[in-house]
């Protein structure tokens, strides 16, 4: 099979599959987290864990290039062990195990809008309920302040309010990935 039937099944729960993914790509992971980190057990932590989110977000992830998926998160996960332990690491995605062939860009735009999607919508479940109501009424329906202020049978001010520290949370947000951005794609 190849990695897109195994993806669809994968997303069914389909233990079997995801054991074949798991052998297919082990190996290579674990050389690619090892000629980036030189520590075997670190390594073999990293691989185990990035086999287990994928595991538990089957469901939600939409991945185009499984191999691709799978190197991004990895060099993303060496990313935040180096950035814990105040180290920096080489980030190439270029070595001996046949990394040549992944479309790195792609797969990390898509990567990247899969982690901010997933993000965003974690944000709007934190808000407290109100201010979510507020914040989709603006946003997802297109509804202006006055008319959101009238449905709530709220004063406009409030529902500015709302927005504003929407905005504050988001932008939050997006400087956090910005600057995960920035350090992850240094030479």
């Amino acid at each position: 099979m190849d990695d897109q039937e195994l993806l669809k099944l994968l997303a069914g729960g389909n233990q079997e599959v995801f054991a074949q993914i798991y052998d297919k790509y082990w190996q290579k992971l674990f050389a690619y987290a090892y000629n980036l980190m030189k520590d075997t057990d670190q390594c073999e932590d990293l691989i185990q864990d990035v086999f287990i989110s994928l595991w538990e977000r089957r469901e939600t992830l939409r991945i185009e290039n499984l191999k691709a998926y799978l190197f991004s998160s990895v060099r993303y996960s060496v990313y935040r062990v180096n950035k814990q332990q105040g180290t920096r690491g080489s980030l190439s995605l270029t070595n001996d195990f046949e990394l040549a062939d992944i479309k790195a860009s792609a797969a990390d735009d898509s990567v990247i809008s899969a982690e901010l999607q997933l993000a965003y919508e974690q944000l709007l479940d934190k808000m407290p309920p109100q201010r979510k109501r507020v914040f989709q009424m603006r946003h997802e329906d297109n509804l202006t302040t006055n008319v959101i202020a009238e449905k709530l049978q709220i004063a406009q001010k409030t529902v500015q309010n709302h927005l504003v520290n929407s905005y504050q949370q988001i932008q939050s947000l997006i400087t956090t990935v910005l600057v995960f951005l920035f350090l992850s794609f240094l030479p």
